[in-house]
């Protein structure tokens, strides 16, 4: 009898507070790195002649923009303008160009280089000598932020942490997140990755264990955080 009335209260008051919390939870906007995103990868190759004495060697390197390159993307979403999907990179000294490298000095100020290199500090688990807060206890925070933003319709700017210590921090990456979905421990994020233009399948899938974090991007970059990056929306649209 005792059974029969829990019964009843259940079906009249509906699933318990959490019974729930494991079926998953997602938000997709309307963004498409294949529509919305830059047709050209995040390669702009450079050739450096280095004089030796009676001769000269002939170096080529590449450097990236994907900072510039994500807020010139964010630009146009947030102001309704259509971009150059041109496959072709703009040429370097182009007005294009420098757009880009303006963005990309814009994307680093005020304070996000430094926090780069603080959050290239921070270890991947808790540790009592350490203290600095471990990124298994900071990128939740994050996550949090990013989940909100979202389903506010936002496309939200991320910086993805890739080094430890004191290494290069331009080794580090930049990229646009424009959906979610979460799942017990696990959330994963669907990104416009400048590295990899036109595709819309790259995702990063962020686990949270018990003493430290997990994340998967599906092009088989390694991460080990990350942290949400500022955008002024009332910038967009304004003229470079």
């Amino acid at each position: 009898m005792r059974t029969l009335a829990m019964i009843l209260w259940v079906s009249i008051l509906g699933p318990t507070a959490g019974a729930n919390e494991t079926e998953p939870v997602s938000t997709v906007l309307a963004f498409r790195p294949s529509s919305h995103g830059l047709a050209y990868a995040n390669r702009f190759p450079v050739a450096l002649e280095v004089p030796l004495g009676f001769t000269s060697w002939e170096l080529s390197t590449d450097f990236g923009l994907c900072g510039g390159m994500i807020y010139r993307v964010l630009d146009a979403w947030e102001s309704s303008q259509s971009i150059d999907r041109s496959p072709v990179r703009p040429r370097l000294g182009s007005e294009a160009y420098w757009r880009l490298v303006r963005r990309q000095a814009e994307t680093l100020v005020p304070g996000v280089w430094a926090k780069v290199l603080e959050w290239q500090q921070r270890p991947d688990r808790e540790r009592r000598w350490c203290p600095l807060t471990s990124l298994r206890r900071s990128v939740p925070r994050e996550l949090r932020t990013l989940e909100a933003r979202i389903d506010r319709g936002w496309v939200v700017p991320i910086c993805l942490i890739r080094r430890f210590g004191f290494a290069n921090p331009s080794y580090n990456h930049q990229v646009l997140v424009y959906g979610y979905e979460r799942s017990g421990t696990t959330m994963t994020l669907r990104i416009y990755d400048p590295n990899h233009p036109n595709d819309d399948t790259v995702t990063l899938e962020v686990t949270l264990g018990r003493r430290r974090l997990y994340m998967r991007q599906s092009t088989g970059e390694s991460n080990r955080g990350l942290f949400v990056m500022s955008y002024d929306r009332q910038r967009a649209g304004r003229p470079d």
